[in-house]
């Protein structure tokens, strides 16, 4: 949707710091999508292959089910290429991954000439700006947190995807089993994505736009699986000076349960795209109050509601925008290629909307959220 699912969006920043956190929250959102090929996923789809793969499919889910039973150590550079016109970008990733999915990305934009930091060390995930000078830091995800997504997630993919294994091939000299994702609803994107057949890793992902088009690439240029690392490697050195900013979240499985730790009324979706089920509610308790964030998915893509007293700012940022009506009130579109981007005001709070669902869609699930 970070284990690297955060690593789920969730957490906004406003004024000169709205355009950094905006790069963290595409860069959560990809991460997600990665994670998902995961032993869960394979196994559901032992089901839908022809029979004459089976038994070598079971091999495959086989070796997955051992390898969740012990530490995995592995050091990589991922390339991540944005082929969207109205976004187009280059990162590479370099990622430290240790026992106890203890986790280090350092992500620079060839594009943008940054760099930044995101550091899993087992008991809080850290974010780390140097050009923005400014670190975040909340709680890692608890593992039965996790292990309860993912199966949610099983569901939703073999709901709403048609699954192809496809021929077998080598990533980076690893031996490796393609898997097509083919969504059965045409307002939302496919992906192939080819995973180590020993350990189950994603070697190489593709994402399709909702005309065929190849919009986004991520694939490892190099891997090593067995790396011995130390803790230290699993440490943020902060520079003096550079201030730590905490978020306490809270989640919950409904909106009657999140509604009676929430301070302003929520307003819900009057329409839900076909296939999409709310997976997750985040309260986040921040410096200007708190904010809400309605996580919606099918699987694979997703949809976020975000609702707040204090207005998202993504000025000074060079995406394409355009105002749209929702419902008589002004709002903006940021288009991104892959996601789109939508806020206005509805009465005194603030709503966003972020999705991997067409513009059409996007603006049919706006137009339902009424006062």
């Amino acid at each position: 949707m970070n284990q690297m699912l955060d690593r789920l969006p969730g957490i906004f920043i406003y004024g000169k710091q709205g355009e950094s956190m905006k790069r963290k929250r595409n860069l959560m959102i990809l991460n997600t999508l990665f994670f998902l090929i995961s032993w869960l996923t394979i196994t559901l789809i032992a089901d839908k292959v022809w029979a004459e793969e089976r038994e070598e499919l079971n091999s495959i889910i086989q070796t997955l089910r051992e390898s969740r039973n012990r530490d995995i150590s592995y050091m990589g550079i991922k390339i991540v290429v944005n082929y969207s016109s109205c976004q187009p970008d280059v990162k590479s990733i370099q990622i430290i991954h240790g026992p106890a999915n203890k986790e280090k990305r350092e992500i620079f934009s060839l594009k943008e000439k940054k760099t930044q930091v995101i550091l899993d060390d087992g008991q809080h995930i850290w974010h780390y700006i140097p050009s923005e000078a400014f670190v975040i830091r909340k709680n890692s995800y608890v593992f039965e947190d996790v292990v309860k997504d993912l199966k949610e997630k099983e569901q939703l993919i073999e709901q709403n995807y048609k699954i192809y294994i496809e021929k077998q091939g080598q990533i980076i000299n690893r031996n490796s089993i393609g898997i097509f994702f083919e969504p059965k609803d045409a307002n939302r994107p496919a992906r192939k994505i080819w995973v180590d057949r020993e350990y189950g890793i994603p070697l190489r992902t593709e994402i399709y736009d909702l005309s065929g088009n190849l919009i986004l690439l991520s694939t490892f240029s190099e891997i090593k699986f067995g790396s011995v690392l130390g803790n230290d490697i699993f440490s943020l050195k902060i520079p003096e000076g550079i201030p730590v900013k905490t978020f306490v979240e809270a989640r919950y499985d409904n909106l009657a349960e999140a509604e009676k730790h929430i301070n302003f009324k929520l307003h819900p979706l009057g329409y839900i795209p076909e296939g999409f089920t709310l997976t997750g509610i985040t309260h986040i308790k921040v410096d200007k109050g708190e904010r809400v964030h309605l996580l919606y998915s099918d699987g694979l893509s997703s949809l976020s509601i975000f609702q707040d007293r204090s207005v998202l700012s993504l000025s000074g940022t060079p995406l394409p925008t355009r105002e749209v009506d929702i419902n008589d009130k002004k709002g903006v579109l940021y288009d991104q290629g892959l996601l789109k981007i939508l806020n206005w005001k509805l009465q005194d709070i603030y709503v966003t909307l972020i999705g991997e669902i067409s513009e059409d869609e996007l603006l049919k699930v706006a137009r339902s959220i009424l006062p």
